[in-house]
């Protein structure tokens, strides 16, 4: 796919020599910092539930900033939530050196995101290289991923599709809620899993403790759902929260009960500081598209610290801060 320059591309990595992986391994790691654009990402755990992307670059490696990252960030846009990129920085800049460099390449705006801890190693010491996490954070794949994308993008698609699917241990009485729960509608995924329980309640133990499991994995999915939503709002996301609570409530329409938690929900974001929140998460997300756009145009950085000063202790006037900065030179 990326032709016969592959060779010349690759770059000596400052590689770590410790929490190097094999596949089958499940890594484990708690970031220092959370990754740049991880709202709810402190941990490998974190990301489970979906494949996860680990790309392993450096601003001194022609073949990551030609091919790899626009790669990997390219995955990102094609499959949305359902797949998570993180590009991990290996060649000493730093988390505020790296993001200054992705930001004058326009790589910022998307889902991916950025860190320079390194949480593992999938071996060797060249760059670019990679290694996929499957949905329960076991490592599929490892190497190249200029030499490997179709590879990538085979497991990618069976993670995926697994992910859609209902557990394997589930009975064929409760696929077709986990058919409604993937498709958003969790009011009726619920409606449909009560009175798949209430069928087995009749039937044989053995079956309805498969069914119970089942159920379990179901309503922790749709408890994530919720959580989710909750935690990008106590984060001052109140933009993205907006958006996903609307979704639940569209979805959980024929369940009263989901229906009065969504309701409840939105009561607590009532208040007139969470107004105030929502403004400035609104406007800060229009002003971002703008900044990452021009590759941190100096001038629009001045527009976000001055927007800091318009929402002073607002969180979004926080992220603000954050983001101009990167466009201030760095320190010598």
């Amino acid at each position: 796919m990326f032709g016969p320059f592959l060779a010349t591309l690759l770059t000596v990595a400052a590689a770590p020599g410790e929490r190097t992986v094999s596949v089958g391994d499940v890594p484990s790691y708690t970031f220092q910092s959370a990754p740049r654009n991880g709202v709810l990402v402190r941990s490998l755990e974190d990301l489970r539930g979906r494949p996860a992307l680990f790309e392993f670059w450096g601003p001194r490696c022609p073949g990551c900033v030609q091919n790899a990252v626009p790669y990997g960030l390219k995955l990102q846009e094609t499959w949305g939530e359902d797949l998570q990129v993180v590009l991990v920085e290996v060649q000493g800049a730093g988390a505020d050196e790296a993001a200054r460099f992705a930001l004058r390449q326009r790589w910022f705006g998307g889902r991916s995101l950025w860190t320079s801890e390194t949480p593992f190693w999938p071996g060797g010491n060249l760059l670019p290289t990679g290694a996929l996490l499957g949905n329960q954070g076991q490592v599929l794949w490892k190497g190249n991923p200029l030499t490997q994308s179709r590879e990538i993008e085979r497991l990618v698609a069976e993670q995926v599709r697994l992910r859609r699917a209902p557990p394997a241990s589930a009975p064929e009485s409760l696929r077709p809620a986990w058919s409604e729960y993937v498709r958003g509608n969790l009011g009726r995924a619920a409606q449909l899993a009560s009175e798949a329980e209430r069928r087995a309640l009749a039937g044989e133990p053995a079956a309805l403790e498969l069914l119970k499991s089942g159920l379990a994995t179901l309503r922790r999915g749709i408890d994530a759902r919720f959580a989710r939503v909750a935690a990008l709002a106590e984060a001052g996301f109140l933009d993205e929260a907006d958006a996903r609570l609307d979704e639940l409530r569209s979805g959980a329409k024929e369940d009263p009960e989901l229906s009065a938690r969504a309701a409840q929900l939105a009561e607590t974001w009532s208040s007139e500081s969470t107004r105030v929140e929502r403004e400035a998460a609104r406007k800060l997300a229009r002003l971002l598209s703008r900044y990452f756009d021009s590759a941190g145009d100096p001038l629009l950085a001045r527009e976000l610290v001055q927007f800091g000063e318009q929402h002073p202790g607002t969180k979004a006037a926080a992220r603000a801060a954050d983001w101009a900065r990167l466009s201030a030179p760095a320190a010598r």
